[in-house]
């Protein structure tokens, strides 16, 4: 009697593994996927509440309706809402999110910032390319 395995059924059990990992690499593709998804999502929804914070803590510095309006001196040198958004780096760069919290491609983004006649803040992530 000899000890060890036979070539048939060495081969048998790589088949075996063969067939378990192409059934499991889609699904753990596909899990893979997801996560980075809800992870992008995730930074996203920070982003846009870092965009609320600073809209609060700024509310008197945005443009009016009314062209006559002087903003208080307390938004001279404050970001404004350039192109009616906030971009991730002016938030970083004013404190609201980390520069660790964003990747580099996060950084040239921004947070649209609509305001309507009943003073109702809109906020939508948008993404530079």
């Amino acid at each position: 009697m000899k000890n060890g395995f036979t070539i048939i059924e060495m081969i048998g059990s790589i088949v075996i593994l063969a067939i378990i990992a192409l059934v499991a690499f889609p699904a753990v593709l596909n899990m893979l996927n997801t996560s980075q998804g809800k992870v992008d999502q995730g930074m996203k929804d920070y982003a846009i509440g870092a965009a609320k914070e600073y809209v609060s803590d700024h509310v008197n510095c945005y443009p009016r309706s009314s062209s006559s309006y002087s903003y208080p001196s307390v938004c001279t040198g404050k970001p404004r809402l350039d192109n009616n958004g906030l971009t991730i780096q002016v938030l970083i760069d004013e404190g609201y999110m980390t520069d660790k919290s964003s990747d580099d491609d996060m950084k040239n983004d921004y947070i649209s910032v609509i305001v309507n006649a009943d003073k109702v803040y809109t906020y939508e992530y948008k993404e530079v390319n």
